[in-house]
């Protein structure tokens, strides 16, 4: 793979990764502070998150093996102190005609480079953060100075020697790309889906969007549960070295990943007042005549929805497993279809439960 493609697959990997763990909470981040969550503001903070990493990738990636005559290899490489004088050996252009080779000068492109790659730097700390064109520049030449030290100090001494130039050209160029995304930054305000409905303490109505959303989060928390119980209990008998039979294996293994999760999900639900997680995030609360449900609604909702699902793939995991992600698409589907066509988006769980939801905004303080 290429030296320039690796650190963009390393980030986008690392960011999908990082935006599916941080989803849940940005969600109920947004619905406290806005009311709602705006399409055009996850597209922004996904974008953001996937800058971030690029940069983070471009630093390091890719991290050379250290071996015999590392640092012999790499010994040419001396910090850059003067300004501008990687321009020294570029030629002056004698006129319009020989611009174009100007701009194919290595030196020339190395630098637009660094100027566009804090471009998206600048504009996101001036739109999303709200900082003012100083703070920006700020920004810019601080987490420059922090990538070029990171060169430096070859990534803060993990390696014997650096093995990447620091070069006090790049601190400019980077710096100037922060301002001129200041610049650039009233561009975002382009991005549809980031203007809603004023007054985060207002009831909303209860539409699809928000319970299908809802929905989404209960079912990463399942998944992000079910990988951390499998890792864990994989670990500890790993340490303790125990080699259970196969059978008992998988059965453990669909436990953790499925059985498990799914029941710290119920007693979530139940300590939450009969609403799932998903739904707290999302400020939606389950009622029955307005009231927190029973024991026994909260079970017939879990045992339709999330927990039946947990369930079935637990088995199929362990009997036939190549079975197990279509019965999962379909499980969803169904309940995702069911949601707009039911009264109030009350879904198929709501509907065998008898259970209806409702804004958080909408109830009193001891019914949340």
């Amino acid at each position: 793979m290429s030296i320039r493609v690796l650190p963009a697959v390393a980030a986008v990997l690392v960011a999908v990764a990082l935006v599916v763990l941080l989803f849940v909470p940005y969600v109920a981040r947004e619905h406290r502070k806005r009311g709602e969550l705006r399409p055009g503001a996850l597209l922004l903070f996904v974008a953001a998150v996937l800058y971030a990493l690029g940069l983070v990738a471009y630093v390091l990636v890719p991290l050379p093996p250290i071996g015999p005559g590392f640092c012999e290899a790499f010994g040419d490489l001396r910090p850059q102190w003067r300004p501008f004088a990687g321009f020294d050996e570029v030629r002056r252009p004698g006129g319009l005609t020989e611009l174009t080779g100007l701009v194919a000068d290595p030196a020339v492109q190395q630098f637009g480079f660094n100027v566009l790659l804090f471009v998206p730097l600048g504009m996101f700390v001036r739109y999303l953060l709200r900082e003012g064109f100083g703070g920006t520049a700020l920004a810019g030449f601080m987490v420059s100075l922090a990538v070029e030290l990171t060169q430096l100090t070859g990534i803060w001494f993990l390696y014997p020697c650096p093995y990447r130039l620091f070069d006090v050209d790049d601190l400019i160029a980077n710096t100037s790309g922060a301002v001129l995304g200041a610049l650039l930054a009233p561009v975002l305000r382009l991005v549809p889906g980031q203007r809603g409905a004023a007054g985060s303490g207002e009831p909303r109505p209860v539409g699809s969007y928000r319970r299908l959303l809802g929905m989404l989060c209960d079912l990463l928390l399942l998944w992000w549960l079910g990988l951390a119980l499998a890792r864990g209990a994989d670990l500890l008998l790993r340490v303790a070295e125990v080699r259970p039979p196969v059978a008992a294996q998988a059965w453990s293994e669909a436990a953790a990943l499925w059985f498990a999760p799914a029941v710290l999900l119920l007693i979530a639900t139940a300590a939450g007042r009969g609403s799932s997680l998903g739904q707290h995030a999302v400020l939606l609360r389950v009622v029955v005549d307005g009231r927190r449900p029973g024991w026994r609604a909260v079970l017939r909702r879990w045992l339709v929805g999330l927990g039946g699902l947990a369930l079935v793939e637990g088995v199929l995991a362990v009997l036939w497993p190549v079975a197990g992600l279509p019965v999962a698409v379909v499980w969803c589907a169904v309940h995702a279809l069911a949601v707009p066509r039911s009264a109030r988006c009350r879904g198929l769980s709501g509907k065998v439960a008898g259970t209806e939801l409702v804004d958080a905004r909408a109830l009193t303080a001891t019914d949340r």
